[in-house]
């Protein structure tokens, strides 16, 4: 994970349980930090499951490398309004 500090920039850090391994190697940081962490980590985690970027994290998650060209971004949009399209209407019977 990267910390980013005022004035200093982003820095490497790693965060482990205080219990399973009693060193740090950016900042000292307590259990309860350590917690307060991880639940901030975990909701930041579901924002972005529900937000406008559900889409996007779970094509990530996936495994596939995801472009950012100009063409499949305009991909990416187009198949996020056909998905949000198609499930706020039914489905209509082929005639």
């Amino acid at each position: 994970m990267w910390v980013h500090l005022p004035d200093l920039g982003a820095l490497p850090a790693r965060l482990s349980d205080i219990r399973d391994a009693p060193h740090f190697e950016l900042l000292p940081v307590d259990e309860k930090d350590l917690d307060e962490i991880t639940k901030a980590l975990a909701e930041v985690d579901e924002w972005l499951r529900t937000a406008k970027t559900k889409y996007g994290i779970r094509f990530a998650e996936s495994g596939l490398d995801v472009a950012y060209d100009g063409e499949s971004r305009r991909q990416y949009a187009e198949a996020m309004a056909a998905k949000t399209s198609s499930s706020a209407s039914p489905r209509r019977r082929a005639a």
